[in-house]
């Protein structure tokens, strides 16, 4: 099962993101965070409960690159991987995003066809192409 933690404020591009992952059946779970700081709080105490990070850019409270900046100090992230979807094509947020060690960056499309599209994909690549690092164990909370 690929666990998937989806940091995203907007509750309806959430939801549709989360029916668009679940869509081809694969066997997924998902748990939503609103914002950059329930983000790190939840990563830092459960990282090993968590295969892959779809981290939106523009977030409240802490941006999405200063999420990825903090993940990728704390041992039990540093191998996580963390996907970027975010609206944003300005090749200067690509080039930050990389070089704070994002796997990749993804643009959000505009039309839900092509949002189910990507998550698709994204769900069959990281399922069945990539092979994962071990996780670390979660720590007791």
């Amino acid at each position: 099962m690929l666990r998937i933690a989806m940091v995203e404020d907007n509750p309806a591009e959430a939801l549709l993101f989360d029916r668009a992952l679940k869509k081809p059946g694969w066997p997924l779970e998902v748990t939503r965070l609103e914002d950059g700081e329930r983000a790190i709080e939840f990563l830092t105490r459960t990282a090993g409960n968590c295969d892959l990070v779809l981290l939106d850019l523009n977030l409240p409270r802490l941006s999405g690159i200063e999420v990825l900046e903090q993940l990728r100090r704390v041992a039990g992230c540093k191998s996580l991987p963390i996907v970027i979807v975010s609206g944003s094509g300005d090749l200067a947020d690509v080039e930050r995003c990389y070089r704070a060690g994002a796997n990749s960056y993804v643009r959000k499309p505009i039309h839900v066809d092509e949002i189910f599209a990507m998550a698709s994909l994204l769900v069959s690549y990281w399922s069945t192409c990539a092979t994962l690092p071990k996780r670390p164990a979660a720590a007791i909370v």
